[in-house]
């Protein structure tokens, strides 16, 4: 196995017209990510440079039942609905924490995703009544009470 020398080294060496640069997504590859180049570059000696982190969704799971613990005896039901269309947006929220609620109402706005707090009532009413409402329930995933979550799915 052929040892690379360091990446100083390596930048050193490298001529700029001889550089070539590539924007992709890393894909899963087995057990790992992988990012794949043109066939003429295998062989190559090559940099990854991590733009943008993906969203750790278990880290967003825990963080958010954090800011969700003063409404615990509230709660009926806690879910997480990614946002498949703003993926990897930078501007949008990736993912929305929908927490149901007896009687509390409460939007909280963090970084990568918003949680919203809706009473019982006011969701079921939603859900029969709105496309859009029905379309986040049956994307949801469940992190507290999936009975609930079945339940409004049904509607």
């Amino acid at each position: 196995m052929k040892l690379l020398p360091k990446t100083e080294k390596i930048n050193k060496n490298l001529d700029k017209s001889e550089a070539e640069v590539f924007y992709r997504r890393a894909k899963r590859l087995g057990n790992s990510a992988g990012v794949l180049l043109p066939k003429h570059l295998l062989g190559a000696d090559v940099k990854v440079t991590i733009i943008k982190k993906p969203v750790d969704i278990l880290s967003i799971k825990n963080e958010a039942v954090k800011n969700l613990e003063p409404f615990f005896e509230e709660l009926l039901g806690i879910y997480l609905i990614k946002n498949e269309k703003h993926y990897g947006k930078q501007n949008e929220k990736n993912c929305e924490i929908l927490a149901i609620s007896k009687k509390a109402k409460e939007a909280i706005n963090k970084d990568n995703y918003r949680i919203d707090i809706v009473p019982l009532d006011v969701i079921k009413k939603a859900v029969k009544e709105k496309k859009t409402i029905r379309d986040k329930i049956s994307r949801a995933g469940t992190i507290f009470n999936s009975s609930l979550l079945d339940e409004l799915k049904k509607i």
